[in-house]
């Protein structure tokens, strides 16, 4: 298909489904605030128990981190497949799709309670290591999250009306439809996970020497 089509392809999908990206993409920014904020309504106790705990791993990491990159990035990939496959599955049962709606907040939380606890504890030294350790991965993590999201919810609406409504809906088109834009989402979460076993690390040690 020549790229001048698939970009077409593209930009009539993200115009149809504008809506949808929109109320998926407000929901992620909310859980990022939201868990940004929790950050200052744990208890003292639990914030420091949080703090030894980060700095052990920061310890250990030279130790331990660099000669489990596979480990790592296995366990990323399986992580983000088994996320993926919760969404599609809610989706082709279309009465949990509003679940979808749940999972995206949630992944917008611990990715702002995550940064935001860094940054409370460490200042500018948890900038940069939320940046090295945090931020790469999720550079595809996120938009895949958001496209399956968004995907899933698609054909989870459309199948309620076509349940609901007698007018004649090409559900074999729009399954195939969400099941390319999965996989799609499928490919970026497994090279987020090849990022986060591979180069994170790398990453996060090189600002690591100067939390330990």
């Amino acid at each position: 298909m020549p790229f001048g089509i698939r970009r077409d392809l593209v930009r009539a999908y993200l115009g149809e489904h504008l809506g949808y990206f929109a109320l998926v993409g407000l929901l992620f920014a909310m859980g990022i605030i939201f868990g940004s904020l929790t950050v200052n309504r744990l208890a003292p106790a639990d914030q420091q128990n949080l703090l030894d705990y980060l700095r052990g791993f920061i310890n250990d990491f030279h130790a331990t981190v660099p000669l489990r990159g596979a480990t790592l990035a296995r366990e990323a990939i399986w992580n983000n497949v088994r996320t993926l496959g919760f969404l599609f599955i809610l989706g082709i049962t279309a009465v949990g799709t509003p679940l979808i709606l749940l999972v995206v907040f949630t992944r917008g939380f611990i990715l702002g309670f995550t940064v935001g606890f860094l940054i409370k504890q460490l200042l500018f030294k948890g900038f940069f290591f939320a940046l090295m350790s945090v931020i790469p991965h999720n550079f595809l993590l996120v938009p895949a999250i958001l496209l399956a999201a968004v995907a899933n919810i698609d054909f989870g609406v459309i199948l309620i009306q076509s349940r609901l409504s007698r007018k004649p809906v090409q559900l074999g088109r729009e399954f195939v439809r969400c099941l390319v834009l999965t996989g799609i989402a499928l490919v970026a979460l497994i090279l987020a996970g090849l990022v986060e076993g591979y180069i994170s690390p790398v990453l996060m040690g090189m600002v690591a020497r100067n939390l330990s």
